[in-house]
């Protein structure tokens, strides 16, 4: 089993095709665990990528979920280099 520097519990995961209660584990700087669920082929690229996007994706502690899981989908599809094959 992978390990993580940090896990999210309970958290609501939001793809092209589905919404689920799931977990997600951060390794580092990268969202290793999310970037595995979306199909992404280079889970560093994705962390690079949203972490590039940060304050756009995560403007404040009382922006709700939906919208930023909105914006990351946006911005996972929007690059077409990460191969997120999952996001629709």
């Amino acid at each position: 089993m992978q390990s993580f520097d940090l896990v999210i519990r309970g958290g609501t995961v939001v793809t092209a095709s589905d919404a689920m209660r799931a977990d997600v584990g951060i390794s580092g700087e990268t969202i290793v665990a999310l970037s595995a669920m979306a199909g992404c082929k280079d889970s560093k690229a994705v962390g690079k990528k949203l972490q590039q996007n940060f304050s756009q994706l995560f403007p404040g502690q009382k922006t709700p979920v939906e919208e930023v899981s909105r914006k990351v989908i946006e911005e996972l599809r929007a690059d077409t280099t990460l191969a997120c094959r999952n996001i629709g």
